[in-house]
């Protein structure tokens, strides 16, 4: 992985999975994670999402990725070209987006998009060698609140998350703490 010290870098879940999903977690909890955890350094969350992407050329669906603001720092990874996430008005383009449908234009960098309907500005361009999990996500965007869901469909308030282990933790002795805590 280009991530940097990838054997510290997990991926928090809880039970089996659930339709060949694991099960992630509340924003709430993931805050006790963090106030109470010794064994991570980092903790971000991560959700994928289906949205139109809107730029002068066409629209077109595209899966964003939205994100904590820790995200990149837990992984070690920012943009190869500009910045990195700057608030909830700014987005990431993975490479292959920024090639594609942004014609590889440096220029782009600085422009605004919409996104879902909202009005967005590009900070910045992934390197081409980063990826994440999944199919591939087209741009990144920050996290908003957790969204409210009905009691009965709760399972899609979750959000996945990953961590950062501390030096000299093994990824046994977090998966102990981790339960600790969440109990």
């Amino acid at each position: 992985l280009t991530y940097r010290d990838p054997d510290r870098v997990v991926v928090l879940a809880q039970g089996s999975p659930y339709f060949g999903i694991r099960m992630g977690f509340r924003d709430r909890e993931t805050a006790v994670f963090r106030a109470r955890s010794h064994s991570l350094e980092g903790l971000a969350t991560y959700m994928w999402t289906n949205t139109v992407f809107q730029s002068p050329r066409r629209h077109r669906e595209v899966i964003a990725a939205e994100v904590g603001p820790q995200f990149f720092n837990v992984l070690g990874v920012g943009p190869s070209r500009g910045q990195g996430l700057d608030g909830p008005e700014t987005f990431l383009a993975s490479y292959d987006f920024w090639k594609t449908e942004l014609r590889a234009n440096p220029a782009a960098i600085g422009q605004n998009y919409e996104i879902g309907g909202r009005p967005m500005r590009l900070t910045g361009v992934m390197p081409r060698s980063f990826s994440f999990l999944s199919t591939p996500i087209g741009v990144w965007i920050e996290a908003g609140p957790e969204p409210a869901v009905p009691a009965s469909r709760w399972w899609l308030g979750l959000r996945g998350a990953i961590g950062r282990l501390r030096p000299g933790v093994s990824q046994a002795d977090a998966e102990k703490e981790l339960r600790e805590i969440l109990v």
